[in-house]
Formats: C-alpha cells, sequence, structure tokens
C-alpha cells in the first residue's frame, strides 16, 4: 500500500471546501463550475483551483460541452471513499437537515449502485 498515496488523496478530501465540493457531486450529476461555488459558499476563482487540484488528484472528471465544463466524481471508487470516511464521522446529537437538499433526499437516495443518505450511514 502506498503511504504517500493515501496522504495526498487525504489532504485533497481533508480540506473543508474541496470536501463540500465532492459531496454535492455525490448525487451523480455533473455540475459547472458556479454551482459548485454556490454550494460551496466560495467564489468563482477559489472554486477553479480547488477543482482543479480534484481532477488532478484523480477524484473528478471534467467534461466539456461547448463552452461548459462539467465537473463529476471521477467514479463509483470515489463515492465509497467519501461515504466510508462518512461512517468515521461523528453524528451531531440530533440530526439538522441540509437546506439544499430536500428531507427525502438527505434520508435516502441512491448514489451510482448503492444506498446513500442518513439511511446508508
Amino acid at each position: 500500500m502506498n503511504h504517500r498515496g493515501i496522504a495526498e488523496i487525504g489532504a485533497l478530501v481533508g480540506d473543508e471546501t474541496r470536501s463540500r465540493t465532492l459531496v454535492a457531486l455525490m448525487s451523480g450529476l455533473a455540475l459547472l463550475a458556479g454551482e459548485l461555488a454556490r454550494l460551496s459558499n466560495v467564489s468563482a476563482g477559489t472554486i477553479s483551483s480547488h477543482l482543479s487540484k480534484l481532477v488532478k488528484g484523480r477524484l473528478l472528471k471534467v467534461d466539456a460541452q461547448g463552452k461548459h465544463r462539467y465537473y463529476r466524481l471521477a467514479g463509483p471508487k470515489v463515492a465509497t471513499l467519501l461515504e466510508t470516511f462518512g461512517t468515521l464521522v461523528r453524528l451531531p446529537e440530533v440530526l439538522t437537515p441540509n437546506p439544499r437538499v430536500p428531507g427525502d433526499m438527505c434520508y435516502a437516495r441512491t448514489c451510482y449502485s448503492h444506498l446513500a443518505g442518513y439511511l446508508a450511514v
């Protein structure tokens, strides 16, 4: 096992803005940089830097369609990694729903080929 590779991925995922960005893409949808900036509460310039690092780190893929660039998780292994990290996170005493995600979607949804949301965790 390559400890340097693990540390590099950990550093990419460990940044709060990048982790918010990755979680925003867990639905399987590809999103524009502007949408990811809004969801991550950062400027367009800031998200651009983070997206570049995530693409270089092979956690995201980018698809160009005309002048638009759509970002998505690089594959189901990235989603599994994020969900595995999620199982290690201590849940708050009272679960507060994410205002950007409909209530039912927070509770249970699918991500790639498996169950996700609070039910899955």
